[in-house]
């Protein structure tokens, strides 16, 4: 049996959220804290969603060699950008057939995973 890793959607809201490469991950920073880090091979996508995020041009060079896609998004939370590597056509489209072609089982946990961690998320937040 063939598996493949679908990879983490990250999205990045809020203010005061610095970005950059380290040690092989992407940091995350919010006002000077270091509140997480996601290793590149975790990586499918990056959602930014925030007003004031800063970033650093190597991290988005090395988003375009791992072939992550960036997508920006305005105030409303809708996507109205994105970067996309030169060679990652046929990589994206793998992903995409991949799991357009997962069975019903699979679906069912990876929508399973999706509420909790949002639920834990919340939970958190609160």
């Amino acid at each position: 049996m063939q598996t493949y890793n679908c990879g983490r959607i990250i999205e990045i809201t809020g203010l005061g959220h610095f970005l950059k490469k380290e040690r092989g991950s992407l940091a995350i920073y919010h006002k000077n804290d270091n509140i997480g880090s996601v290793a590149f091979d975790d990586i499918q996508a990056i959602l930014l969603s925030a007003y004031d995020l800063c970033y650093t041009h190597k991290l988005l060079n090395e988003f375009a060699l791992r072939k992550i896609p960036v997508i920006f998004c305005n105030e409303k939370h809708v996507p109205s950008s994105i970067i996309l590597p030169f060679d990652s056509y046929f990589h994206q489209s793998r992903r995409i057939l991949h799991q357009a072609q997962a069975n019903k089982p699979i679906n069912k946990q990876l929508w399973k995973s999706i509420v909790i961690s949002k639920i834990q998320q919340q939970a958190y937040i609160l």
